[in-house]
C-alpha cells in the first residue's frame, strides 16, 4: 500500500544520486525532499542517506517507534509511552507545526474536535495530537480550543518522536527551529495502517475529513 502525500516537484530520482556525489560532508535539502517524494510516489522505501546515517521516514506497514510523550497531568507534565498510547488500541495520531499558528488552529484542530465523535464510533480509541511545544502550550491551547474529551494533546517538546518518525522539520527560517511536518497517521495496536504527509505548506491529505473516511473505510 501507499502513503498518501501532497503535490509535489517532479523528474528523475537520479538527482539525489548526482547530489551524493557532490559532496562527501552534505546533502542539499531539496535532493532529499526530491527523493523522499519520488520515493513515496512510486510506493518504493523512503529514506535518505548521508555518509555517516541512515535516516528511515516512516511507512504503511511499519510498527510506530518507541518513545514518549508529555501531557499536562494535574500536577503538572507526566509522561505517556507509545507502549500506554498504542497498545491493542486504534489511534488516529496528527501532526502540526505548532501551537496557535494558522492553519493549526483555524482549520486542523477545529476539524479533528469536530470529527472526534465520528472518528470514535467507528471504532477509535484515540484521537491525538503532537506537536515541538512544551506541555503547557499544548494544554493551553487544547483549553482554547474546546479539545477536553475529545483529543488528546501530546507534548513531543525536543522534536524527538518527530526525529523518530523521518518526519520532522527544519523551520530555522520561521525562527522556529526543529519541528514537526503536518500528518496524519492511523495506527491500530502499534503499527501503521494509513500514513498522510502534507507537502510544503499544503493542507489536504492530513485533514480530519480524509481520515474519518480511512477509518469508515476498514483501512
Amino acid at each position: 500500500p501507499k502513503a498518501r502525500i501532497g503535490s509535489g516537484p517532479a523528474g528523475s530520482s537520479q538527482y539525489l544520486l548526482l547530489c551524493l556525489r557532490f559532496s562527501d560532508f552534505f546533502i542539499d535539502f531539496d535532493c532529499v525532499t526530491f527523493w523522499i517524494y519520488m520515493q513515496k510516489s512510486s510506493g518504493r522505501e523512503s529514506s535518505y542517506i548521508n555518509k555517516r546515517n541512515i535516516i528511515m521516514t516512516i511507512k504503511i506497514g511499519d510498527l510506530m517507534p518507541e518513545g514518549e510523550f508529555k501531557l499536562m497531568g494535574e500536577g503538572g507534565p507526566e509522561g505517556l509511552t507509545t507502549k500506554d498510547l498504542f497498545s491493542n488500541k486504534r489511534v488516529v495520531l496528527f501532526s502540526v507545526p505548532g501551537a496557535f499558528t494558522p492553519t493549526c488552529s483555524a482549520q486542523h484542530l477545529p476539524g479533528y474536535i469536530e470529527t472526534s465523535d465520528a472518528l470514535k464510533e467507528k471504532g477509535v480509541d484515540a484521537v491525538v495530537c503532537m506537536a515541538v511545544n512544551d506541555a503547557f502550550v499544548m494544554s493551553a491551547w487544547g483549553q482554547a480550543a474546546g479539545a477536553e474529551g475529545k483529543v488528546l494533546m501530546l507534548a513531543d517538546g525536543n522534536a524527538e518522536y518527530a526525529r523518530a518518525l523521518g518526519l520532522e522539520l527544519d523551520a530555522s527560517g520561521f525562527g522556529m527551529g526543529t519541528r514537526g511536518q503536518r500528518f496524519s497517521i492511523i495506527v491500530d495496536d502499534g503499527v501503521v495502517v494509513e500514513l498522510n504527509i502534507e507537502a510544503p505548506g499544503e493542507f489536504k491529505v492530513s485533514s480530519a475529513e480524509v481520515a474519518l473516511e480511512q477509518v469508515a473505510a476498514g483501512k
